[in-house]
C-alpha cells in the first residue's frame, strides 16, 4: 500500500471527524472573496488594547460584499487594495467606511458618519496575531493556545503548533482534543511514537474518539506494525459502520499484508459506501 492512500485517508477522516474551527465559508471566483471572513475590530491608535467589536464579510459575486456587525448592516466593494461599505444601524444611523487591505490580511477602516469618526484595525478572526492578542489578554485560556497551536499546524509550523499544544496540555490535561492534534502535528514531522502516545492518550480520555483511532492504526502502518494497525481501523469501522474509509485502509493493509482475500472484501464494503477509490 502506498503512503499516499493513508494519507488521502488522513484528509478526509480529519475533514469529516475533527471538530472545525469557526470561519465563514468563502465562495470562489472574486475580489471581494479575498477579505470574506470574520474580523476582530481594534481602534487603530491603541490596538494593544481589548477588541471594540466584531464584523463578518461576505462576499457575493464579483468586487462585491455584503458586511455585518452588532447591531449594523452594510454592502461594500473592493477596488484593488482598497475598498469601501456604506453602513446603516437598527436605530437608523448611516455612513460610510473606507479600509486599506494590508499585505498581512489586516484591514485598516476610516468609519465616518453619524456623527461617528474613528478608525479600526481589523484582525481576521483566529489568525496567530488575533489568537497572540488573546493570550496575551488571558495567559491562562488553554483554548486560546489550542486555537494557536491549530493555526500554527495549518502553516506547518509544526514545533510552534506542539509548543503551544504543550502550554494547553499543562493548562487543561484533561481534553482529548489536544492529544489528538499534538499527535497529529508529531506524525507529519514523522515521530510516531510520539504521536502514537498523544493518539493513546486522547482515546483514554475519550474511547470513542474514531479520528484518534484513525490517526493512531496510521502511525502504526508507517512503523510497519501492521497488527495494530489492523486493530485500530477494525475499531474505526465499528465506531462508523456506514463510513467506506474505515475498510478501505484496512484493505490496503490487509493487502500489503498479502491477505488478498480479506482486502477484497473491504475495498467492496468501501466501495458500496461510496468511497470511489476503492472501486475495481
Amino acid at each position: 500500500m502506498k503512503k499516499t492512500l493513508l494519507i488521502w485517508g488522513l484528509m478526509l477522516l480529519t475533514v469529516g471527524l475533527a471538530l472545525g474551527q469557526a470561519a465563514a465559508q468563502k465562495s470562489p471566483g472574486g475580489a471581494a472573496d479575498s477579505i470574506s471572513g470574520a474580523y476582530v475590530l481594534y481602534r487603530l491608535e491603541v490596538p494593544e488594547k481589548n477588541a471594540v467589536g466584531k464584523m463578518v464579510i461576505t462576499g457575493w459575486g464579483g468586487d462585491r460584499f455584503l458586511i455585518q456587525g452588532a447591531g449594523w448592516v452594510g454592502e461594500g466593494k473592493v477596488e484593488g487594495e482598497k475598498g469601501y461599505y456604506d453602513w446603516k444601524f437598527e436605530d437608523g444611523r448611516t455612513g460610510r467606511t473606507t479600509f486599506v487591505i494590508n499585505p498581512d490580511g489586516t484591514l485598516k477602516g476610516y468609519v465616518l458618519g453619524s456623527g461617528l469618526d474613528w478608525r479600526y484595525l481589523a484582525r481576521p478572526a483566529g489568525s496567530i496575531e488575533e489568537l497572540t492578542k488573546v493570550i496575551e489578554q488571558n495567559p491562562s485560556d488553554p483554548n486560546a493556545y489550542t486555537k494557536r497551536g491549530q493555526a500554527y499546524q495549518k502553516m506547518k509550523q509544526y514545533d510552534d503548533a506542539i509548543a503551544d499544544f504543550d502550554k494547553a496540555i499543562s493548562l487543561d490535561p484533561k481534553n482529548p482534543r489536544v492529544y489528538h492534534d499534538r499527535g497529529l502535528s508529531y506524525y507529519r514531522k514523522g515521530e510516531y511514537d510520539k504521536a502514537i502516545e498523544d493518539f493513546t492518550q486522547a482515546i483514554m480520555l475519550s474511547p470513542n474518539y474514531a479520528n484518534a483511532y484513525y490517526l493512531r492504526g496510521d502511525a502504526y502502518y508507517q512503523k510497519k506494525k501492521f497488527e495494530s494497525a489492523i486493530d485500530d481501523f477494525t475499531k474505526v469501522i465499528s465506531l462508523l459502520p456506514n463510513s467506506g474509509l474505515g475498510y478501505g485502509v484496512r484493505g490496503a493493509v490487509y493487502k500489503e499484508m498479502g491477505l488478498h482475500e480479506k482486502a477484497e472484501k473491504d475495498f467492496d464494503a468501501a466501495c458500496e459506501r461510496g468511497m470511489t477509490l476503492w472501486c475495481r
